[in-house]
């Protein structure tokens, strides 16, 4: 958005009480970043701004209900501003693949009711932003007629080790709260699927997992060769040391952005199909797929002994990045959808100040 010329404010929907390094330690200086103000300072702040931006960008279905109310309530402040809804996922994805895990899935009645009141919260956006092609689909099903794709922008950036010189196993992904799919695909692969590898392949050979971690599930099943790493800043030498990367997702929404990253990294991967289909890639192609428990062990231990068929993914893997998440494509994407009616606006001082760093 900077680069296209636009001023930007992060307006975080949450009371945010940083200081000021913290804040912009991954944000670039020129953003403007409202700290202490939330959810209840909102309509002030834009009423304070009426005029001064060409577009909201709005993130998640409940903050976008929250600019509804204030739309609805004070129309007149929106009159010539692109209101854009940023799906990120649908998020009832989610819920769909939990119940189908669980044994209990939707009917059809009950699918298309809890993705069509979660399509409803973009009524208001002038477009909808969506992460795939397949849920573009889905919200032009149900009736939204501008949406525009944007996933994830990643330069390649493969680590030159060889394959005799990597070993174990990776996975990255943060567990923020217990019943979350990271928490899930991790207990699953630990208590079922692990073992099998284990049982191949030796049983010190190592697992690490990267990540903000609060599970208690999971520290109990880490042991000498499965090491819990925690947040990490910088993770070019478990990438580098690696041999495989896995991603046992078992429900999810959107599109994961781990298997991109673990691409980009020229990491190949063993992911489930749930995993496979969001992204659109195939079995033996550009990742393998393990359908169960016991096929999951297999490709990884498939993929860890077979160099050839390593080289093979790592390069598919790379060249699905460098075509899916190029810069260029990402800017073509993003200047699409935040084109107007004229040029951004050189913009006067408003009366909310900004905060000085």
């Amino acid at each position: 958005m900077l680069e296209q010329g636009f001023f930007v404010t992060l307006y975080p929907m949450f009371v945010v009480n940083e200081e000021w390094p913290s804040v912009y330690s991954d944000i670039p200086r020129e953003v403007e970043v409202m700290t202490d103000y939330g959810p209840p300072l909102l309509e002030a702040f834009l009423r304070n701004r009426i005029g001064y931006y060409d577009a909201v960008f709005v993130s998640r279905p409940h903050n976008m209900k929250q600019l509804a109310r204030i739309v609805d309530e004070n129309s007149d402040w929106f009159g010539s501003v692109k209101i854009i809804y940023d799906a990120e996922a649908i998020f009832a994805g989610r819920e769909v693949t939990l119940h189908e895990l669980r044994g209990a899935p939707f009917s059809q009645v009950e699918l298309n009711d809890i993705v069509k009141e979660e399509v409803a919260t973009t009524a208001l956006a002038d477009c909808v932003v969506s992460v795939s092609e397949a849920e573009k689909r889905a919200f032009e099903a149900h009736g939204v007629e501008r949406v525009h794709i944007l996933g994830h922008m990643l330069l390649p950036d493969p680590h030159n080790r060889t394959f005799e010189n990597r070993n174990g196993f990776l996975f990255v992904g943060a567990v923020n709260q217990e019943q979350s799919p990271n928490e899930d695909s991790l207990i699953w692969f630990l208590e079922e699927v692990f073992p099998l590898v284990q049982r191949a392949l030796g049983p010190d050979v190592a697992f690490n997992i990267v990540g903000y971690n609060t599970s208690g599930r999971i520290r109990q099943l880490a042991g000498p060769s499965v090491r819990i790493n925690g947040l990490l800043r910088d993770l070019t030498q478990l990438y580098a040391d690696a041999r495989i990367f896995v991603a046992p997702t078992r429900y999810a929404a959107g599109i994961p952005h781990k298997i991109h990253e673990s691409a980009a990294r020229g990491l190949p991967v063993v992911a489930t199909e749930l995993v496979a289909t969001q992204l659109g890639w195939k079995d033996n192609a550009e990742l393998l797929i393990g359908a169960d428990a016991a096929s999951f062990a297999q490709k990884c231990i498939e993929l860890y002994r077979d160099k050839e068929l390593w080289m093979k993914l790592r390069k598919a893997g790379l060249d699905r990045v460098k075509a899916e998440c190029s810069k260029e494509a990402f800017d073509r994407s993003l200047k699409e959808i935040l084109a107007t009616d004229g040029k951004p606006r050189d913009y006067e001082v408003a009366s909310v100040p900004r905060k000085e760093f």
